[in-house]
């Protein structure tokens, strides 16, 4: 019985963890600018170097734009220059 009620315990704490950690780490519709930087970290693990481009509808994970991609932010764009007046990477 004993065994029965860690392994319950084991599995909420696995699932709670993953819940919270995993809360605002998602790149798409319910991306704000004050959650961005979660979102970059889960696109980072999910692959290297990825942001939140939250220029495109919905925010997708993506490597940073070349000149002329659209932007919101510096970190978006390979320059790390976002003209925010167009919304185009430098």
């Amino acid at each position: 019985m004993v065994f029965i009620m860690k392994a319950l315990f084991m599995a909420a704490l696995l699932a709670a963890s993953f819940t919270a950690s995993n809360a605002f780490a998602v790149c798409d519709k319910t991306t704000t600018k004050d959650n961005v930087a979660a979102a970059d970290t889960a696109c980072d693990k999910a692959k290297k170097g990825d942001v939140c481009i939250l220029a495109n509808t919905p925010p997708s994970c993506g490597a940073p734009g070349a000149k002329d991609a659209a932007c919101k932010r510096d970190k978006v764009c390979a320059s790390g220059k976002c003209d925010t007046k167009t919304s185009k990477c430098l």
